[in-house]
């Protein structure tokens, strides 16, 4: 995981963070009852909440900008540029990593054909969907799924 760069690294921490809660062995770290301070949000951060829960919600479809900024309550030009303040990454992007997030998880729990993966991911075409991959993931699709060592839940 120390060499890995970009999408793979946090790929990498994913499966990790899977393995770790399936682990028989696991322990809580805090009590039940254990409540986090509560922290008064500011404007800033509950319009991006908003923002975000939109985008998770809806990344497999076609984000609209205009839309995203409507949510955020600003113009188009100052939503780009409070998301790319906040993120540093365009809302494009941003939307590519969780497509590109959602095809690995895809890609290594299933057995569903790449093409699939790519459209339930939220690409509208096979060949931006492998240049997209290969950017971020640092891999095609097909040598990721090849790549995984563990046996996933549905592909034994």
């Amino acid at each position: 995981m120390e060499q890995a760069r970009g999408v793979r690294r946090i790929i990498l921490l994913m499966e990790i963070l899977d393995r770790l809660s399936r682990s028989s062995h696991a322990t809580p770290l805090a009590s039940a009852h254990y409540q986090p301070a509560a922290h008064q949000h500011h404007a800033g951060r509950h319009r991006f909440d908003e923002v975000c829960t939109y985008i998770n919600e809806n990344y497999a479809e076609q984000i609209i900008p205009a839309q995203a900024a409507k949510i955020a309550g600003l113009s188009p030009s100052a939503f780009c540029r409070f998301f790319r303040s906040t993120t540093g990454k365009t809302l494009t992007q941003y939307v590519n990593d969780l497509r590109v997030a959602h095809a690995c998880r895809l890609l290594a729990e299933t057995d569903l054909p790449i093409v699939d993966v790519c459209f339930q991911s939220g690409f509208a075409n096979v060949s931006n969907f492998n240049r997209r991959f290969l950017e971020l993931a640092g891999m095609s699709p097909r040598a990721y799924r090849n790549a995984i060592d563990i046996p996933p839940a549905g592909r034994a």
